[in-house]
């Protein structure tokens, strides 16, 4: 998995919303952890978030963004480009 921002300076929500992003795209929890500094507890800890907070759902093909998490992610990304 490779990335061009850096997702530990991600602050907040913007870790989650990077978390999101990679699941969403069928990558594991080690994967994910990898560019975490291995930190797989970490990357557990925000898919539970999304889960919870029904960002996020399980399915018969993997994980996919809600209309919630649609929302979420909107709102955060705007925020954080202002």
């Amino acid at each position: 998995m490779t990335s061009i921002v850096n997702p530990v300076s991600l602050s907040g929500l913007t870790q989650a919303l990077f978390v999101m992003e990679g699941v969403v795209k069928g990558h594991t929890e080690d994967q994910m952890a990898v560019v975490f500094h291995d930190d797989k507890h970490l990357v557990s800890m925000w898919i539970l978030f999304l889960e919870d907070n029904h960002w996020i759902e399980l399915g018969l093909n993997g994980w996919a963004v809600t209309p919630t998490g649609q929302m979420w992610s909107k709102n955060i990304s705007e925020s954080a480009t202002n």
